[in-house]
Formats: C-alpha cells, sequence, structure tokens
C-alpha cells in the first residue's frame, strides 16, 4: 500500500548491474520446479506465517518448490526495478497497488485476464489490477481507512451518522488548551496527506478527473464543499505526522483520527484499555455509507518468468481465505480481497476489523494514471495551503486544476 517514488537512475542501474552478475540463484531440484517469490511479510511475527503457508504448499503441491525472498517498503521498489532491469526479476512478486500500472504498463508483467474472468466475483480490489483493459495482478490482501473515535473525548460517538455530527463532535472535544485535539490532521507528509483528503472529495461527490483520465474536474462545486469542510476539521484539529497522530490517540489526546488497520494492532500492544471504538466513513446522508480510500498488496507474475503456471498455482494459494486470513489475523493491517472472508469466524468475533472489511466495500483507489505521481504532489501542496489558511479552499482547488491541466499537456 505504498506510492512509487521518482528514483535516482544511478541506484537503479548499480542494482541492475547487481542482479546481472548473480543472475538467479535459485537451486534447480531434479524434478521439482522453482518459484521465486518477493514479497513484503518480512516483521519477525509474519516470519512463521510465511513459512508455514509455504511448507503447506509444498506438501500439497509435490514437484514445485518456494524460493522467498524478503523485501522491505523502504527499498523493495528499487530491488524490483533492478532485478527486471537486470532481466532476473522474480517469478511471482507482490506489488502495491498503486506501483501495478508502472510495471504492467511497461510490458514486465504476464497478462492474467483469461484467468481471472472467473475471479472477479469472488474477490474486491480489481480497479487497482487493470491497466488498458487487462488484467496484470490479483488483488491479495486489502486496507482501508476508517474513523477512530476515543469515547471518553467523544462520549455520543455512537450517535455520528452523518459528516455533519461527525464535525459538531469533534469540534466539542477539542480543548487546544488542555493538551486534547479535535481531529487528527495530518501535515505535509509525501504520499499520506492526500489519503485524507480524498474520502471527503470522493464522499462529497467531487473527483479529479474524468473517467478516462484527460480532463481535469477537480474545480466543481461537491470539491469545493469538501475542501472546506475538510479545512473546518483542520481548525479543530492537530497537525502532525500520521505516526504522531496514531501516538496522540493511543495516548488519549486525540478525539478522532483517520487511520488504518495498523492502529488497531498498536492500541493492543500500547494501551489495550483505552475505550475507543471505529466507524466507516459516514456521508452528509444519515443511512447512506460514505467513500474512503483504498489500497492494498497484489500478486503478479513476471512476463520473464518459465514457471507460469506453477507460479498462478502458488498465487491462487495465497488468495484463499483461510490463508490470506493467517496474515490478516496476525496483522491487523490488511483483509482478505475475497469477498467471502467477512463471514470467517474470525470477523464475527472481532468487531473493529469487520468495520474495516466493510470500509473496503465502500472504497476507491488513487486514479490510474502515468501522472499520479506528480498530480498527487500538487494535491498535496494544495492541502498544505489551505490548512495554514494561506489561500481559501476555492482559489486552492482553481490554482491546483490549472496546475494539473499543464501536467497532462506536456
Amino acid at each position: 500500500m505504498h506510492t512509487v517514488r521518482h528514483r535516482f537512475l544511478f541506484c537503479t542501474f548499480l542494482f541492475a548491474a547487481l542482479y546481472s552478475a548473480c543472475g538467479d540463484s535459485a537451486p534447480q531440484d531434479a524434478g521439482n520446479k522453482i518459484v521465486n517469490w518477493w514479497h513484503f511479510w518480512a516483521e519477525p511475527y509474519q516470519k512463521p506465517i510465511v513459512r508455514k503457508l509455504i511448507s503447506d504448499f509444498e506438501r500439497s503441491n509435490p514437484g514445485i518448490k518456494i524460493k522467498a525472498t524478503e523485501l522491505t517498503w523502504s527499498s523493495g521498489y528499487e530491488k524490483l526495478t533492478a532485478a527486471f532491469a537486470g532481466d532476473h526479476p522474480p517469478d511471482v512478486l507482490e506489488l502495491g497497488s498503486d506501483w501495478i500500472y508502472e510495471f504492467g504498463s511497461r510490458g514486465l508483467l504476464e497478462d492474467l485476464s483469461q484467468t481471472t474472468d472467473s475471479l472477479k466475483s469472488h474477490y474486491l480490489g480489481w480497479s487497482c489490477a487493470e491497466v488498458d483493459g487487462k488484467v496484470f495482478a490479483m488483488p491479495w490482501l486489502l486496507g482501508s481507512r476508517i474513523l477512530f473515535i476515543n469515547k471518553g473525548l467523544v462520549p455520543m460517538a455512537d450517535e455520528i451518522v452523518n459528516l455533519e455530527t461527525l464535525k459538531e463532535y469533534i469540534c466539542a472535544a477539542h480543548h487546544p488548551e488542555k493538551q486534547i485535539y479535535g481531529f487528527g490532521n495530518t501535515k505535509l507528509e509525501p504520499h499520506q496527506l492526500y489519503k485524507k483528503f480524498l474520502p471527503f472529495l470522493w464522499t462529497f461527490g467531487g473527483n479529479i478527473l474524468s473517467s478516462d483520465g484527460t480532463k481535469v474536474i477537480l474545480d466543481s462545486p461537491e470539491s469545493v464543499q469538501a475542501l472546506s469542510y475538510y479545512l473546518d476539521l483542520c481548525r479543530c484539529g492537530l497537525l502532525e505526522s500520521q505516526k504522531n497522530l496514531d501516538d496522540s490517540f493511543v495516548a488519549g489526546n486525540l478525539a478522532v483520527v483517520f487511520s488504518g488497520g495498523w492502529l488497531i494492532r498498536k492500541i493492543q500492544e500500547q494501551h489495550p484499555g483505552l475505550n475507543y471504538t471505529v466507524l466507516p466513513m459516514p456521508s452528509p446522508t444519515p443511512g447512506i455509507p460514505g467513500t474512503s480510500f483504498f489500497g492494498g498488496e497484489y500478486l503478479a507474475v513476471s512476463r520473464k518468468s518459465t514457471v507460469t503456471k506453477e507460479s498462478l498455482r502458488w498465487i491462487r494459494f495465497l488468495m484463499s481465505e483461510e490463508n490470506s486470513m493467517a496474515l490478516c489475523a496476525e496483522s491487523k493491517v490488511v483483509v482478505p480481497s475475497a469477498v467471502n472472508a467477512i463471514e470467517l469466524p474470525y470477523y464475527k468475533t472481532h468487531p473493529l476489523e469487520r468495520t474495516l472489511f466493510q470500509q473496503i466495500q465502500y472504497s476507491r483507489s488513487s486514479p490510474l494514471h502515468p501522472k499520479w505521481n506528480v498530480i498527487e504532489g500538487i494535491l498535496e501542496e494544495m492541502l498544505e495551503q489551505v490548512t495554514y489558511e494561506k489561500v481559501g479552499p476555492r482559489e486552492a482547488i482553481t490554482l491546483a486544476k490549472t496546475r494539473i491541466e499543464k501536467e497532462l499537456a506536456k
């Protein structure tokens, strides 16, 4: 769930040279097909689960061996890019949802369209997996943003039925003189700030680009309304990084924060007695759900793979409800992409995570566009200007629209 950053070409060439020199080091056991799998599940508490999944798969699929390589989110993108540049990519690779467009559009991934038609109604998150009508990845684990509400600071949390009551309770809880803040507002933190605003933009009916990605439609009354509402929340809030906002919520100093499933785990570890609840994104109208932001972790097959059939078998194994649930239950950050997974016993006894799962069904990803990185930056600068009240919402949107139009024209 991490945005592609502009990288120095030097790093890419360096990694590529290393991979070219090393080649593919996977052992070719006689009679076994080796599937090289690169993934990001490298935390100490995650490793035993990954090892068990591999063991279970190999036991039920004799003749196929999985060679797993751990990546980190801080350097994984560079290593994947270098592996492709060095012509030694893995067979199966885990990709963040906003990396698929780049790798798919460059012709680096296997077109999985013919194998996914029968799966689409059984899994969520396909919008991120398609490039120009072709499916280049399969949704595996998905994450969204929901509202975390401190019930000690917002006793009437259960009465939040729309955006207006949400704002009312946030502002009522805001007492900065006591170091108690209403709303957690992310400061200019690359690739984070826009994720806080897009849910409000979509929920109010606004958008950034037309459906074909050729026209900027940001300057609508709905967009101005959304940004004005967001500013109202910021005036009753704490301006900090997402990590510090989460820490403030755990400490009991923040009434409401828009965050992800990782905060559930953090509260359990650091402040298990915190009196809080979670709610899905509300809308202006009671009874109608709002729209949140979602990202996820996807599985793709390299176009260079010589074990495509075996790679797809491994992917389908990981995507199953039971196997994906093993990772989700431990991490609490993501939920399975399988639609029916919400009926698993785990979600019947874990209402917080169930809300996160339910929100996925009313969530959207950032637009799939070749210039999204630039557009994202313009949006975040717009939000910073408005947050510090250097310009008003309407003017900020007009300026942002003009800048995005210039980028699309290049």
